[in-house]
């Protein structure tokens, strides 16, 4: 969180594998975004994954959010091995298009 801006980081949502391709990671991350952007007047919202996650890129893809670069050799991987991070961004100025694509994908 950083209250200069106003703006901070979400993501790492941990989903049973039966939920995965189930639309609740989308749902949960939409409600944090509306909960940043509408209550907490947020003007910056980020989210970020190892280079080597595929299925979190997806994810974070598909709530519309830009891919803003690459952290090289920013984490190191559980058996030790260093990934790059990348990160993504929502503003408050792209908040609208964003919330109504997503609301829109509940309702379809």
């Amino acid at each position: 969180f950083l209250p200069a801006l106003p703006a901070c980081e979400i993501g790492w949502t941990w989903l049973d594998q039966a939920q995965h391709g189930s639309g609740l990671n989308r749902m949960i991350k939409y409600l944090m975004l509306k909960h940043a952007f509408d209550n907490l007047r947020m003007v910056r919202v980020q989210l970020s994954t190892a280079a080597s996650n595929l299925r979190a890129q997806g994810a974070i893809d598909k709530l519309g959010a830009q891919r803003e670069g690459v952290l090289r050799n920013h984490r190191r991987l559980a058996g030790g091995r260093l990934d790059d991070t990348f990160v993504y961004s929502i503003t408050d100025h792209e908040w609208p298009q964003v919330k109504a694509a997503l609301e829109a994908s509940f309702t379809g």
